[in-house]
């Protein structure tokens, strides 16, 4: 079961989307240090700030460890907005 933190960033990641606030600008996959597979998605964000920011998510599918250079993910460790985007999308295109 999500916590209702975690439900009420899905839904400002949602709306977000949909309103064209955040954005996946590009995404790959790769090799990290320790030989693991990492996807890494760049994200452009406006809904926060209003000039915008950019902030990268990692994943890496080995571990299960997601991780984003936002300033929520930073001080909270727990999944922010751009994390739980980057997990539709992955979802999605896991699934297809």
């Amino acid at each position: 079961m999500l916590q209702e933190a975690t439900i009420k960033r899905l839904e400002k990641g949602l709306l977000g989307v949909a309103n064209g606030l955040i954005k996946i600008v590009s995404h790959i996959a790769g090799k990290a240090p320790d030989g693991n597979t990492v996807i890494l998605w760049e994200i452009f964000s406006r809904q926060s700030n209003r000039q915008g920011a950019t902030y990268f998510v990692g994943y890496k599918p080995a571990t299960g460890e997601w991780r984003c250079t936002c300033p929520d993910f930073q001080k909270r460790g727990q999944p922010c907005k751009h994390i739980l985007m980057c997990q539709v999308y992955h979802q999605q295109r896991v699934e297809v």
